[in-house]
């Protein structure tokens, strides 16, 4: 009897090591699961936040680059018309484009990826309205045609 109560007891203790090791093993599971979710996360909230920050950053320094190298580019030019919209364009006095007064996001750092974006597409809107007021003739020459 001894014998059968012996084995009984070691059962008893075998299943609670093991259920105790399982527990071990699931919280180590959904820790671990927890961790790799959380960093996936990260990882697609940065490479959307950096794409959409690329995309605004390329075309911000696009159009102004385009601006600027124009007017630089007009230096033998005789039209009188094109000479003044150039001495108009360098009384922009504009900073480099690599220059942080042109990316709003640090103005807006605590508000959603769109509406930063937002923020600096209207940037972007409002030097080509300017450009546009001011340089009618250079910004018709920079516009892009429509190919058909």
């Amino acid at each position: 009897m001894s014998v059968t109560c012996e084995y009984s007891s070691d059962d008893e203790d075998f299943k609670r090591i093991t259920e105790t090791n399982f527990q071990k093993i699931r919280n180590k599971s959904a820790k671990i699961g927890y961790a790799d979710g959380v960093s996936v996360g990260q990882e697609e909230t940065f490479q959307t936040a950096f794409d959409k920050g690329y995309a605004d950053g390329l075309r911000t320094g696009f159009e102004i680059e385009k601006y600027k190298s124009f007017a630089l580019n007009l230096n033998g030019e005789k039209d009188n018309d094109l000479q003044t919209e150039k001495s108009l364009f360098e009384k922009m006095s504009l900073p480099s484009t690599r220059d942080a007064s042109h990316c709003h996001f640090t103005e807006h750092i605590n508000e959603p990826l769109n509406t930063i974006s937002k923020h600096q597409n209207h940037y972007v809107e409002d030097f080509l309205c300017q450009c546009q007021q001011a340089l009618p003739l250079t910004t018709n020459l920079l516009a892009s045609q429509k190919v058909e």
